[in-house]
């Protein structure tokens, strides 16, 4: 499972927000027949996407189930986005792959 930005709040009085965008990446592993889960922040290389909430974050394989990556597209970071990233999962590097066509219009959830 991978975990990819949000929002925070950087107050410690929950009743006073005050919101931090965020651009860093999780995995929890889960083991098979096991109650045992386990955090872990992976080092990454290449430039990561800016902090963001509210993006589209997906898993994708190609045809033959090999190099496995993350898309990630849009979300908000005091403004909506419209751009794209993908982290190729075997290196653990970040991308902002070059896309043809017209895109679609930023957007958040």
């Amino acid at each position: 499972v991978y975990l990819f930005g949000g929002l925070a709040n950087d107050s410690e009085d929950p009743k006073n927000n005050i919101p931090r965008y965020l651009n860093d990446l999780y995995t929890l592993e889960l083991k098979p027949q096991s109650d045992v889960r386990a955090w872990d922040i992976p080092q990454t290389y290449g430039t990561p996407p800016p902090p963001r909430e509210s993006h589209t974050c997906i898993s994708y394989t190609d045809k033959e189930g090999k190099r496995p990556r993350l898309i990630i597209y849009g979300g908000m970071s005091g403004c909506r986005l419209g751009d794209l990233w993908q982290l190729e999962i075997e290196t653990m590097s970040w991308t902002k792959p070059l896309v043809n066509g017209i895109a679609p219009l930023p957007r958040s959830l």
